[in-house]
């Protein structure tokens, strides 16, 4: 497992799959670091990868350059990944209105790959080991586990939130709570 923490984008590669929290404020050229790891992960395991993208609920828009960095990352990769999971969390107005978008937007790209749109990482990681090669249970707790690695704080950096969420096998909690 390799990562990169920011104060914006956060990212991790675990086994086959790239995961990443954006909240919205990174800088154009941070998309590089994710597209390097991602191609990483293809020449280790060929046209069998996945991304998930965590968006917290206080993420903002990205700017015009930066989902265009998204979307080039996107289409240079197309035919090596089995699917694409965005994980926005919240439960307001402008979280439906962010996930509804990232539905059409699935739609439309539906040639290029797989594309989900989920509200908890449990979810959007179940869903993608069903499109990836996964190997059961105890993989995907690794899976959350790494990705709540890459939310945890780190010296110097303000922790990336999360909401609570809990499931019958463990439960995700904030980085932050007292």
């Amino acid at each position: 497992m390799s990562g990169v923490h920011d104060v914006c984008l956060s990212m991790t590669t675990w086994r086959n799959i790239c995961m990443i929290v954006d909240n919205g404020r990174a800088a154009p050229s941070a998309y590089s670091v994710p597209e390097t790891e991602l191609n990483k992960l293809v020449a280790r395991y060929g046209a069998n990868c996945g991304i998930l993208t965590v968006i917290p609920a206080d993420a903002t828009q990205p700017s015009e350059e930066a989902r265009a960095a998204i979307n080039g990352c996107l289409e240079r990769n197309a035919h090596n990944l089995k699917g694409v999971v965005w994980v926005v969390e919240g439960r307001g107005f402008a979280s439906a209105v962010v996930r509804a978008t990232l539905t059409t937007m699935g739609l439309v790209r539906r040639k290029m790959q797989t594309w989900k749109v989920v509200d908890n990482v449990e979810e959007g990681l179940g869903w993608l080991s069903t499109r990836v090669t996964m190997h059961g249970d105890v993989e995907l707790q690794d899976a959350l586990r790494a990705m709540a690695e890459i939310r945890a704080p780190k010296p110097g950096m303000p922790p990336v939130t999360t909401p609570v969420k809990k499931t019958r096998r463990w439960a995700w909690t904030t980085n932050d709570a007292a």
